[in-house]
C-alpha cells in the first residue's frame, strides 16, 4: 500500500476518480433539470453549410462543438459526467506538466488541483460551453508544451522540502475540492434558481401540472413571477384555478402570460401555454421567437415542439421538414423514430387548422381567453382562466356579464361553483339581488361572506382580511 501511495501515476487515477465521482454527483444531484434544459437550448447539426460557417471563426468553432457536446446533456447522467470531465481533463493535464518537472512528482502533485476551483467557479454559466473548452484546449496546450520542453532538456526540479511536507500534499487537493464543491452548490443562488426554472420547463413538457404544485409553493410564487405564472396553469390545467389562484400572489390578469419579456424561459412557457388553449399558430409563433434567442437561431426544444405541433395538426409537409433537419443532428434518431408513426397516419391528409368562428389576435389574454372560450364553450380550463383573468382584474360587473353565459353550460345542472365564484357573486349580490336566487352558493360562504362585511362596516377592515387573508374580498377591498 505504501508503495502504491508513492507511484505516481496510481496517485492520479486515484485523485482523478475522487474528483469525477465529487462533481458528477454534485452535478447530477443538484442541476439534473438544468443539464436537461441546456440541451434544449442549444442546437447541432452536420448539415455541410451550417458547419462551415461556424469553422470560419475561432470563437464559433468552440461554440460548435459545445453545441456537439450538449447533445448528451439531454440524459443528464451524461450531462454531469461531462461538465465533471473538464475538471478531470485540466486535472490530468496539470498532472502531466508536474510529472514532467519535478523528480518527485508525487510529492508534488497537489499543484495540479490548485486550477480547479478557478476554473469551476465560472462553469455554471457557460452556456455554450466555450469557456469549458478553452479551458480544456489552455491545459492541453500547456501540458504538451512542457513536455516537448522537458524531452529536448532534461528537467529536475527540486522544491523546497515544506512544499513536499505530507500535510501539504493532503490538504490542498481536499481544500481545492472542497472549494469547487462550494462554487458548485453555494456560491451563487441564482443557480438554484435556474435549477428551478429548468425543473419548471421539464415538468411543462411533459404535461405533469401535480408536480409543478408541489415544488411550487404559494409562498414561492407570491416572490416570483415566472413560478407563479406556471402555478397558475398547473392550477388551471388540474381544475383548482377558481378556488387557489389568490394563495399564490397574482395581482392582474397579465400575470397568466409574458408580455414583451424576451427572456427563453419567458417564450417557453407562452408556447406551452397556447399549447394547453389550443392555439397551434400561437405556438408555432412562441417558438420562432424562443429560437432566435437560442446561441444558433434554432433549438432542440423549439424545432422538437414544432414537430410535435404540426402532428397534432396534420400538417404533413411541415412536420417532414422539421423531422428531416433534426435528423441532421446526432442524436436525434430515436426521438424521430418514435414520431415516426404517426407522421405516416397524416400522410395524404389535409392540416386540421380549426376555423370555427372569426380570426383574432392575442394582443391580450382576456381577449385571446374570450375568443378561446368561444371556441370551446364547453371547456372547462378555458373558462376558467377567462374568469379568474376577470377576477383578477377587480372586474366584478364584468364577471357577472360573462359569468351568466358561461352557467348556461358548466353550472346548468347544479354543479359545484368554486370559491372564487362563489365570493364574486356574492359582492355583485349586493346590487345584483337576483344574483341569490339564480345560482346555488353555499351556505358557508353566504356566512362568511356576512361576517366580513359585519366586520368591515364596523370599521375593522383590517381584521376582516387578517381572518379571511386569501378570500376575494380581501383581494377586492
Amino acid at each position: 500500500m505504501k508503495r502504491l501511495l508513492t507511484d505516481f501515476r496510481y496517485m492520479v487515477c486515484l485523485q482523478g476518480l475522487i474528483l469525477f465521482g465529487v462533481l458528477w454527483g454534485v452535478w447530477y444531484v443538484n442541476y439534473y433539470y438544468h443539464l436537461w434544459w441546456l440541451e434544449g437550448y442549444s442546437y447541432f447539426t452536420t448539415l455541410p453549410d451550417f458547419a462551415v460557417i461556424q469553422a470560419l471563426f475561432p470563437d464559433d468553432a468552440l461554440k460548435y462543438v459545445g453545441a456537439f457536446l450538449l447533445q448528451l446533456f439531454y440524459e443528464p447522467i451524461w450531462g454531469a459526467a461531462i461538465q465533471a470531465g473538464f475538471a478531470v481533463w485540466i486535472f490530468l493535464c496539470g498532472a502531466m506538466v508536474v510529472g514532467c518537472l519535478f523528480k518527485s512528482a508525487v510529492k508534488m502533485l497537489w499543484l495540479a488541483a490548485l486550477p480547479l476551483p478557478f476554473f469551476v467557479v465560472g462553469q455554471f454559466w457557460d452556456l455554450s460551453l466555450e469557456r469549458s473548452i478553452g479551458w480544456c484546449l489552455v491545459a492541453l496546450g500547456m501540458a504538451v508544451a512542457v513536455w516537448i520542453v522537458a524531452r529536448l532538456k532534461k528537467i529536475d526540479w527540486r522544491p523546497l522540502k515544506v512544499l513536499c511536507h505530507p500535510i501539504v500534499r493532503m490538504v490542498v487537493p481536499i481544500l481545492s475540492l472542497c472549494l469547487s464543491v462550494y462554487f458548485l452548490i453555494g456560491f451563487d443562488k441564482g443557480y438554484q434558481n435556474q435549477e428551478m426554472f429548468g425543473r419548471l420547463e421539464y415538468y411543462g413538457e411533459h404535461k405533469r401540472w401535480n408536480e409543478i404544485l408541489k415544488v411550487v409553493t404559494p409562498q414561492a410564487a407570491q416572490r416570483n413571477q415566472l413560478l407563479r405564472t406556471y402555478a397558475l396553469l398547473a392550477l388551471a390545467e388540474t381544475g383548482r384555478l377558481p378556488d387557489y389562484m389568490l394563495r399564490y400572489g397574482i395581482t392582474n390578469s397579465t400575470e397568466f402570460l409574458f408580455f414583451n419579456r424576451e427572456v427563453p424561459f419567458c417564450r417557453n412557457f407562452n408556447s406551452l401555454f397556447y399549447r394547453s388553449v389550443g392555439l397551434p399558430n400561437e405556438v408555432i409563433h412562441q417558438c420562432y421567437q424562443m429560437g432566435l434567442q437560442s446561441f444558433f437561431g434554432f433549438s432542440f426544444t423549439e424545432l422538437r415542439r414544432l414537430v410535435d405541433t404540426y402532428l397534432e395538426i396534420g400538417d404533413y409537409p411541415l412536420a417532414q421538414k422539421y423531422m428531416e433537419v433534426l435528423s441532421y443532428s446526432t442524436f436525434q434518431d430515436e426521438w424521430i423514430k418514435e414520431r415516426m408513426p404517426r407522421l405516416e397516419a397524416i400522410k395524404g391528409t389535409s392540416p386540421n387548422y380549426r376555423m370555427v368562428g372569426k380570426a383574432f389576435t392575442v394582443d391580450t389574454f382576456l381577449e385571446t381567453m374570450s375568443s378561446v372560450y368561444d371556441r370551446s364553450p364547453d371547456n372547462r380550463v378555458y373558462a376558467d382562466l377567462l374568469l379568474c383573468g376577470i377576477l383578477a382584474d377587480k372586474n366584478g360587473n364584468q364577471f357577472y356579464q360573462v359569468f351568466q353565459i358561461i352557467a348556461k353550460h358548466l353550472f346548468a345542472k347544479g354543479e359545484r361553483i368554486p370559491r372564487y365564484y362563489e365570493e364574486a357573486l356574492l359582492l355583485v349580490s349586493s346590487h345584483e339581488k337576483e344574483v341569490l336566487t339564480q345560482y346555488t352558493i353555499s351556505k358557508e360562504s353566504r356566512e362568511r361572506f356576512q361576517d366580513f362585511m359585519q366586520m368591515a362596516k364596523s370599521n375593522r377592515l383590517s381584521a376582516a382580511k387578517r381572518k379571511y387573508p386569501d378570500s376575494y374580498w380581501t383581494y377586492v377591498f
